[in-house]
């Protein structure tokens, strides 16, 4: 629970959206900027779930902080092979950079459509067990 727990919540996320902001879209090549925006757009939503439940909820950040883990990451690899494949040279090695990006854009960046969906469910179901059912 490091980072939701004691790095994004200190701020409210403040921190987090100044860096999601920090990044240009406009210099990626334009075929990515959607996947981008879309992951963005996920990180946001669920910190704004979490920002907007965890008053009430203070098991919340525990039961979702892997997939919050998960989430941020996923949005920030979007960036990093984007920008790798823009910047890659015409070339056999840029070629393999770009196919690698399209890789990560079909089958891994979807990944943060479920984890923002388990986000924003209630922490019960994984608090909910007793320690002695254990």
């Amino acid at each position: 629970g490091d980072l939701i727990g004691r790095k994004v919540l200190r701020d409210g996320g403040a921190t987090l959206i100044a860096l999601l902001e920090g990044f240009d879209l406009d210099s990626v090549d334009e075929v990515f900027r959607p996947g981008i925006e879309a992951a963005f757009l996920s990180v946001r939503r669920a910190l704004e779930h979490v920002n907007g439940r965890v008053a009430e909820d203070p098991d919340l950040p525990g039961a979702i902080s892997t997939d919050f883990l998960d989430l941020v990451g996923y949005a920030l690899y979007a960036w990093f092979w984007a920008e790798m494949a823009t910047i890659a040279p015409d070339d056999d090695f840029g070629a393999a950079k770009r196919e690698c990006a399209a890789f990560y854009f079909a089958r891994i960046l979807p990944r943060t459509l479920g984890l923002e969906a388990s986000i924003v469910s209630s922490s019960a179901c994984v608090m909910g067990l007793a320690d002695d059912a254990f």
